[in-house]
């Protein structure tokens, strides 16, 4: 009887629960497996990426305080006309008078009011004249 028990067939319900439990185990490893590579890669991505920063910026720094009063050491001897020099400030140069020759500032519109001598940034500007004629629309 016990030997009659232990050989009995499957229920198909069991048979149908582990193939599911075993296509679950697979896919589970799969995702595992996709995980571990995808980690992998940006171990060494971020190794990559250091590496380059410090061939960049130079990775034993040198740290210390800077002491303004200390002359400092030239790394090449070229002539100052070679360095960049930025462009001198215009509103400066404009004020001073001094320039190429030109004047200042623009000579104004004729006959427009926003260039008119008299206007005042405080005060609304004119309201536009209407037309004399009244447009004729086409149908």
């Amino acid at each position: 009887m016990e030997e009659k028990y232990l050989m009995r067939e499957s229920k198909p319900e069991d048979i149908q629960m582990i193939a599911e439990l075993k296509a679950l185990l697979t896919e589970r490893d799969q995702i595992i497996k996709k995980l571990i590579e995808d980690n992998k890669f940006y171990q060494l991505e971020l190794v990559n990426r250091e590496t380059n920063f410090n061939k960049v910026f130079n990775s034993s720094p040198t740290v210390g305080v800077i002491n303004p009063l200390t002359k400092q050491k030239k790394k090449n001897n070229k002539s100052p006309t070679n360095r960049f020099v930025s462009v001198p400030n215009l509103s400066a140069l404009e004020s001073g008078g001094v320039g190429n020759g030109h004047p200042s500032r623009l000579e104004p519109i004729p006959n427009s009011p926003v260039h008119d001598i008299e206007f005042s940034s405080s005060k609304p500007l004119p309201q536009p004249v209407p037309p004399k004629e009244s447009k004729t629309f086409l149908r």
